[in-house]
């Protein structure tokens, strides 16, 4: 297959746009850290839909990033929310996206 133009400003707009996501993994990692650090605000119901928000964008967008294994895990999270798993379950499961998220964001 040959480079076309067109190809190749496709591939200028992708790198740019995952630029732009990994500069917002900081915030979201922060956000995740912040519910794992106090059981407290993991049992409200506002940091729930907060942490649900999160693993949702993350899921729609790291595959095509390149995080396809990050953005399974976001699913399941978005899941485990969802269904009203244990409080534990969820922990275990942020904190599986936060060890991927600084992964990420370690090798960029």
């Amino acid at each position: 297959m040959t480079n076309t133009p067109l190809s190749s400003s496709l591939q200028a707009m992708l790198a740019t746009i995952k630029v732009d996501f990994m500069r917002t993994l900081p915030e979201h990692l922060a956000a995740f850290q912040a519910y794992l650090a106090d059981p407290e605000l993991a049992k409200k119901q506002a940091a729930q839909q907060d942490i649900s928000m999160r693993a949702h964008r993350l899921a729609g967008v790291c595959a095509t990033m390149g995080l396809a294994e990050m953005g399974e895990t976001a699913l399941q999270l978005e899941a485990v929310i969802a269904q009203r798993n244990s409080a534990e379950t969820r922990r275990e499961m942020v904190a599986k996206l936060v060890a991927q998220i600084e992964t990420a964001l370690a090798s960029e």
